[in-house]
């Protein structure tokens, strides 16, 4: 992967773990992916920057609280469970956020049509609330992301850029 696309702007950890026996990829404390996606490249590309993602989220805890508002308040009733949500509400609500990343960078990364081919598979696989509403609704959370300065590489919301 770090060969075949410029990963440097969504790379916040460089301590990564692939263990075949993990069932469940994850970024804390040591951002750890599975096998489960070996052969196919672009999910495991999704899974990589979605726990680089939580990484890049965790820097400032005061953006993240404000964003976390902000989509409480577009979102005030969200699953709190899987399949369509995260283990509880309060990590469903930070998976909009990772989530969001993890889009923006694949459409970056891969384009948009397989951005939304992965966002689709993902929307029936795990998070799938989550998945759908990130895919449906990216500008909206977008705004959110960009208003607490919560893309990387971006310092300020720029008009006309905020999707």
């Amino acid at each position: 992967m770090l060969k075949t696309h410029d990963l440097s702007k969504w790379i916040f950890t460089n301590s990564i773990i692939v263990d075949e026996k993990t069932a469940i990829p994850h970024s804390h404390p040591v951002l750890t992916l599975s096998t489960r996606h070996l052969k196919d490249d672009d999910l495991l590309l999704s899974t990589f920057v979605h726990e680089q993602a939580h990484w890049f989220v965790n820097q400032d805890q005061k953006a993240l609280e404000g964003a976390l508002k902000d989509l409480k308040e577009m979102f005030p009733s969200v699953p709190s469970k899987g399949p369509e949500g995260a283990s509880d509400e309060s990590s469903t609500y930070l998976h909009i956020a990772v989530c969001y990343l993890e889009y923006r960078a694949i459409r970056e990364l891969l384009g948009e049509l397989k951005a939304k081919e992965i966002m689709d598979f993902w929307a029936t696989d795990h998070y799938m609330w989550i998945y759908r509403t990130v895919r449906d609704r990216p500008r909206d959370i977008g705004n959110i992301m960009f208003k607490h300065k919560l893309v990387p590489g971006i310092t300020s919301a720029r008009p006309g850029e905020i999707q």
